[in-house]
């Protein structure tokens, strides 16, 4: 028998009591022996025997017990706070949330400690919709209850809907480490960190959880998507970083001067935009990096995009200017030019094979005008990551001398190789 079964069951045994009808009352009871599970038979019947108690009923009360122990069974009560704690747990698996944040209430009145009555009464809220007293609560649970994973979990689920990605991921970490086995918070962990783009913990978090529920065919996907994925991420001093695909397939030397090389598909049209000034190039590079940062979620919490500045200053084109222009365009976002300034003009860096040259060329090479975006998120742009010394860089002088708190890195594509 279902819950909501369950529900009209029992207001039907409350009319025959009403009635006086003990003819029927003897039917329902025998029903209820014959059709529903015995654990949640005898927690039925202590439910009903306590309201009628609770509403002054005690002649009903009275007769439905004796009634009760005609047929051979026996009540055994409850004390009443765990009368109204299951009271409240029925009442919330018939869907009535209200009810059930009533009992829990009662609950806590009779003893404040009562351990996991918050973190039902937060359930009861986020059935509601009432995220804010679903969050008090659960704090609340924590407090009488500090080891309970499953309120760290819950919490997750409220900061995640609240857009605080970060703070999601890591009351989900705090619910792992009280329980290592704690699947479902693997599972959100995973979807989590997949969603802000962070594959490569996403992965891992994937495997330990897929170790526990290796059947779950959605889990699956999601860790083949993954493994399979041309996005690469860029590790660094920044907070996260991606390529969105490799440059070349294949680059084979023909002779000192010369290469066979084959692009990918982006690194096609980039070498075009860059080389051969194929503006038609534009829209379509700048909507890959547009969907991409709309995928992770990204582009809601940036202050702005600070595009690379350009080793050629001489040039009338600058591509990473130009694509920095238009994607900041489309996702209403800063695009600023003169924040992130280099201090002198310098080689490219592809002509320098040696990486401490390359350092070297780069040290203190970039500085910044100001402090404006002190304490906020900021996306470097690029069009190609090789060695990531030049981002480096740039990371360097926003953290340090513009006191910015996150520094993404976003390029269209990255180099096999890090010369």
């Amino acid at each position: 028998m279902q819950d909501h079964e369950i529900v009209k069951y029992k207001a039907a045994i409350v009319e025959c009591l009403t009635n006086k009808d003990t003819y029927n009352l003897e039917k329902y009871l025998l029903y209820g022996l014959k059709e529903i599970d015995e654990t949640k038979f005898n927690t039925t019947i202590v439910e009903i025997w306590s309201q009628l108690n609770d509403a002054g009923r005690q002649s009903e009360a009275n007769l439905f017990k004796d009634t009760y122990k005609k047929l051979g069974g026996e009540i055994y009560t409850l004390s009443e706070s765990e009368s109204n704690e299951a009271l409240a747990k029925m009442s919330f698996r018939a869907g009535q949330f209200d009810t059930a944040i009533t009992f829990y209430d009662k609950c806590l009145t009779d003893n404040p400690t009562t351990k996991e009555a918050n973190y039902g009464k937060a359930l009861a809220f986020m059935q509601l919709g009432k995220n804010h007293e679903a969050y008090h609560c659960l704090k609340q649970e924590i407090a009488i209850n500090p080891d309970f994973a499953p309120a760290y979990n819950n919490i997750a689920t409220l900061l995640w809907t609240s857009g605080m990605y970060e703070n999601a991921v890591d009351s989900l970490t705090t619910a792992i480490e009280l329980d290592p086995n704690f699947f479902d918070a693997l599972y959100n962990k995973a979807f989590f960190l997949e969603s802000i783009g962070d594959f490569n913990a996403a992965k891992e978090t994937y495997i330990k959880y897929l170790a526990l529920q290796p059947n779950d065919n959605e889990a699956i996907e999601s860790l083949t998507k993954i493994q399979n994925s041309e996005i690469k991420m860029l590790t660094g001093d920044w907070k996260l970083g991606w390529a969105l695909t490799l440059h070349t397939v294949s680059s084979k030397k023909i002779d000192d001067e010369h290469f066979d090389t084959i692009r990918t598909e982006v690194g096609e049209m980039l070498f075009q935009l860059k080389y051969r000034n194929d503006r038609a190039q534009l829209a379509p590079l700048s909507e890959l990096v547009i969907q991409f940062l709309q995928t992770i979620r990204l582009s809601t919490s940036l202050a702005a995009i600070i595009p690379i500045p350009p080793s050629n200053t001489s040039r009338d084109f600058q591509p990473v200017y130009e694509l920095a222009q238009i994607i900041g365009r489309k996702l209403y976002l800063n695009v600023d030019f003169d924040y992130l300034l280099k201090t002198r003009d310098t080689a490219q860096l592809k002509s320098i094979e040696d990486q401490v040259s390359r350092s070297e060329v780069l040290r203190d090479v970039f500085t910044v005008n100001d402090r404006r975006y002190e304490g906020k998120d900021i996306l470097l742009f690029d069009d190609l990551y090789r060695s990531g010394e030049t981002l480096h860089a740039a990371t360097q002088a926003l953290v340090d001398g513009g006191n910015v708190d996150n520094v993404y890195v976003v390029t269209l594509t990255k180099t096999r190789t890090k010369k």
